[in-house]
């Protein structure tokens, strides 16, 4: 397939996809909830002086700060989809300190995109920024193709923004960063909107559309469903589009997982977690939030 082949093709799935979140614009009635964060995490001096991550963050406002630091994770963090099937992902604690030691610098020590958004929270946090992890996924029941990101707060634009540590890159219309709840309006609108990378400019949008075609059609893909890590009780809150049965589809998926892994021929630790993460989805409560977890942070209003 060449390069107008594969933009055509994307043109199209871009379209399909943008048309399925047209058609899926209101979320189910559920509960206020609010992220609680942690900026006193005993483990963040370490990971300051460890990683020097405040010369990287630098100057700026929360946005830039968090930004370099996206950046700088995407280029220095290996990528390995599977790496919570492996043996590394089932033996290494979920732990941003212990994480960054594993894989930062370390191509042989690569990680998925959950670890990553993990860590480029603890690093926002410890450096006083408000952060919290986005996980995004399909409609389909047969596409393990999911994504988990990273949005801060910028106090001085007032306003969530995604940040993508696998990728380096953030979402804009050209004139400001957006959420990831904006992300999912606009392509629902079919509106003009592309990843930013480093070096690239948002002075013509159309240009990075097309520049940037196959991941802005991957986010569309998966902005389906919405789950906000709250850091807190009752630990995550789903948005789910009216009239769509989460529950079917999480089991559906849980035993397509299963037989790919059977497929695979995973070995039996493994099998052993998805059978139980398969038995889960019968029973595990289904925690609905609302698009009010986009305010600001509440701390952040009582200061005010």
């Amino acid at each position: 397939m060449n390069k107008q082949e594969q933009l055509a093709r994307d043109e199209t799935l871009l379209g399909v996809y943008c048309g399925i979140l047209f058609n899926a614009p209101t979320f189910r009635a559920g509960e206020t909830y609010e992220c609680a964060f942690d900026f006193k995490n005993a483990t963040y001096c370490t990971i300051k002086q460890e990683f020097s991550i405040e010369s990287r963050a630098g100057r700026g406002s929360d946005f830039q700060r968090a930004l370099r630091l996206n950046r700088y994770l995407a280029k220095n963090l290996t990528h390995k989809g599977d790496y919570s099937l492996s043996e590394e992902g089932r033996t290494i604690p979920f732990d941003a300190l212990e994480l960054l030691r594993y894989s930062l610098g370390r191509p042989e020590h690569g990680i998925n995109c959950a670890a990553k958004a993990l860590i480029l929270q603890a690093c926002c946090l410890a450096l006083g920024i408000y952060a919290r992890r986005i996980g995004l996924s399909p409609a389909s029941p047969y596409d393990s193709d999911n994504h988990i990101v990273c949005e801060i707060f910028d106090r001085g634009m007032g306003k969530w923004i995604m940040l993508d540590p696998t990728t380096g890159g953030y979402v804009s219309d050209g004139k400001t960063p957006l959420s990831v709840l904006e992300m999912r309006e606009k392509f629902a609108e079919n509106r003009h909107i592309s990843v930013v990378f480093s070096r690239q400019s948002t002075k013509s949008i159309e240009a990075l559309e097309a520049r940037n075609h196959e991941i802005n059609t991957y986010y569309a893909k998966n902005l389906f469903c919405i789950d906000v890590v709250l850091g807190r009780e009752p630990g995550c809150a789903s948005l789910v589009p009216e009239g769509f049965d989460l529950r079917r589809r999480t089991q559906k998926y849980a035993e397509y997982m299963l037989d790919y892994a059977r497929e695979q021929g995973m070995d039996d630790k493994t099998l052993a977690g998805l059978e139980d993460w398969k038995r889960k989805t019968l029973s595990e409560p289904l925690i609905l939030g609302t698009p009010s977890l986009w305010a600001p942070p509440q701390e952040l209003e009582m200061k005010n």
